[in-house]
């Protein structure tokens, strides 16, 4: 995974980072830095996996309510702990635009890591980095909370039963899975079979017309790019593993960045232009604070007028210029935010009608969304932006 985003965005906020390619270097250096002082851990599968509490013990004041001495309870650990010269912890979410996030049961790791320690060491593994804080706040509710109230048997313990959802992996069989059990929980299981119906037909209908196809009508130079960080810096594309990546390799496109080791990244420029895409699709939601940046804005309440002004701008880069995708108009925005639910099979059939135009003019994805809320979320006005041209490039094809 390229740090370098994230890096730059802490240190501009503050903060002195170090990276290490392996666990045993960060303990190796943090027990080099932290010597003959007070210590003190918020509660951390990561910290108790490098083995800190020992090898920081060898030369250090320990307090850490996972371990607790003779002698001492828990609270009396905490109260010390609370003014350690060190204070160690991970996150449950790291952005790389640079916030640190952390859902806390008992409050001492969000206190400890805002006051009272000479110094914080945030000791975070890659696996917690997201491309944005709303990605990284999801990152923090649903991966790391569930894990630690399942670990610590919170939920359990209070009499509550639970169950795991899983729309993230933006596998079939978890779809449908997670929408069948919402419908055992709320009491509609006829609906949650028929969007389950529907789900299975609509993208087996897109796989079969493509599989028809032949190969030189497939396999269009396909660039992604996730709008969040606006028309100034490339944001996110994505290998063919997650996410959007995943869609364009059932699509049998040739997503440029199908091959990267990392599930998602910035690209560089030069490959951009060097793959010379002829489509190009900019990822928009709702992000935080997008009406006041240049963020790409896509989905629910979000007006036609202002996601083609946004999108405008994305399409005027110099980067793209000399594209065939500018050249042929094949410039869209695309709603990121409605991705992870059981109607998403909706984005496969709008980048199909992008892919195939020939193929899939029966096809209204548009209409197909907004009567999915109109009978299952009747509560949701459908009114918004879910897939759009770019106005002003180049010829259309």
């Amino acid at each position: 995974m390229d740090l370098t985003t994230v890096e730059k965005n802490l240190e501009e906020r503050g903060f002195k980072v170090s990276a290490f390619a392996t666990a045993k270097e960060a303990a190796d250096y943090l027990n080099a830095q932290i010597d003959g002082e007070s210590v003190s851990f918020g509660g951390s599968m990561t910290l108790s996996q490098m083995g800190l509490f020992e090898s920081l013990g060898k030369h250090n004041t320990m307090f850490s309510h996972w371990n607790v001495p003779d002698g001492m309870n828990a609270a009396e650990v905490l109260k010390n702990a609370s003014t350690c010269d060190n204070y160690l912890l991970s996150a449950n979410g790291l952005a790389e635009t640079g916030e640190i996030i952390n859902i806390d049961g008992t409050g001492n790791r969000v206190s400890s890591s805002l006051y009272g320690h000479k110094r914080v060491w945030f000791v975070v593994g890659s696996n917690k980095i997201a491309p944005t804080y709303d990605e990284a706040l999801w990152r923090a509710r649903n991966i790391a909370a569930p894990k630690n109230a399942q670990r610590l048997g919170v939920l359990e313990r209070a009499g509550v039963k639970t169950v795991v959802l899983d729309y993230h992996a933006m596998k079939a069989e978890n779809h449908a899975a997670s929408t069948r059990i919402l419908g055992k929980l709320l009491g509609r299981e006829e609906a949650a079979e028929a969007q389950c119906r529907r789900y299975k037909e609509a993208l087996a209908d897109l796989q079969t017309r493509i599989a028809a196809l032949p190969d030189e009508k497939k396999r269009r130079r396909v660039y992604v790019e996730c709008g969040n960080e606006g028309m100034g810096r490339l944001g996110n594309s994505y290998n063919r593993t997650i996410l959007w990546g995943a869609i364009l390799e059932e699509l049998s496109a040739a997503n440029i960045a199908a091959d990267m080791k990392a599930p998602y990244a910035p690209l560089a420029r030069e490959f951009v232009i060097a793959s010379n895409p002829q489509t190009i699709l900019i990822a928009g939601s709702i992000w935080r604070n997008a009406a006041e940046a240049d963020s790409m804005r896509m989905g629910l309440t979000v007006t036609e007028d202002e996601a083609q002004k946004r999108l405008a701008g994305f399409a005027a880069r110099p980067l793209f210029a000399k594209t065939d995708a500018y050249r042929t108009g094949d410039i869209w925005a695309v709603d990121h935010g409605s991705l992870r639910t059981i109607a998403d099979y909706v984005f496969p059939q709008f980048i199909a009608k992008i892919l195939y135009p020939d193929v899939f003019t029966d096809l209204d994805p548009d209409a197909e969304i907004r009567t999915f809320y109109r009978n299952y979320l009747p509560e949701v006005n459908p009114a918004g932006v879910y897939c759009l041209r770019a106005a002003a490039t180049g010829a259309k094809r």
